[in-house]
């Protein structure tokens, strides 16, 4: 049983086990499937299908998010193709905002998935997420940032547009308070020149070490740990 061989990828009859998991209902927790996402290579498309159908079919969203969510460890290039559910789940922001993992993958469209992701950043800027529901919404926020981050300096035609966004009333207080620096690092990323950024007032340092480390972490190769 490849369950308990290390990191060696599923095997076929693991797969198929997976696949029966994933479809029973019965199954109520999702413990574990973070390790044995990160071990499937070859086709995806069936595990991420039924993936977003037990999200999709789930009352309490937030509570099956990790359903979705473990399979953004797959292989680079997996979400290349978006499949139906997942787009169903991507165009309601009252059920994409805990999929987190899925929207981080869309980079894997490269520039096709720009506008489905400014989409979700217009929706996210204007979404009322109720009095505790902030703290969720900014991790959607901050996954629509890992998504341009992903796809680099073909994602270019957006900035103008996400810049416009920042400054909105729903998203200027977050890019302020909370990640602002990753945010200038993805601006970077798509062409805005690294002079013209200005050191946050609540950091230490100056103004030339600020954009310096702007530059620095710029020119980095994208990380989904760290970006």
């Amino acid at each position: 049983d490849s369950f308990r061989k290390g990191d060696e990828p599923l095997g076929a009859d693991d797969r198929r086990l997976l696949v029966h998991i994933l479809a029973d209902p019965r199954v109520s927790s999702s413990d574990g499937l973070w390790a044995i996402v990160k071990r499937i290579d070859g086709d995806t498309a069936e595990f991420r299908r039924l993936a977003a159908r037990r999200y999709l079919a789930a009352g309490d969203k937030k509570a099956a998010r990790h359903w979705v969510n473990a399979f953004a460890a797959l292989p680079d290039g997996a979400y290349a193709d978006p499949l139906p559910e997942e787009r169903e789940i991507l165009a309601d922001p009252a059920v994409s905002r805990y999929a987190t993992g899925l929207i981080k993958r869309q980079g894997d469209r490269g520039a096709k998935a720009v506008p489905d992701l400014l989409r979700l950043l217009r929706e996210f800027s204007v979404y009322d997420p109720g009095e505790y529901g902030y703290g969720d919404l900014t991790e959607a926020v901050n996954a629509v940032r890992s998504g341009f981050r992903r796809i680099g300096p073909a994602a270019s035609s957006a900035r103008p547009e996400i810049e416009t966004l920042l400054a909105s009333p729903g998203l200027d207080r977050r890019y302020k308070s909370s990640g602002r620096e990753d945010w200038d690092v993805l601006l970077a990323v798509l062409g805005r020149p690294v002079d013209s950024f200005a050191k946050p007032e609540n950091r230490s340092g100056t103004e030339a070490g600020y954009r310096e480390r702007i530059a620095e972490r710029a020119a980095r190769p994208y990380d989904p740990r760290r970006d």
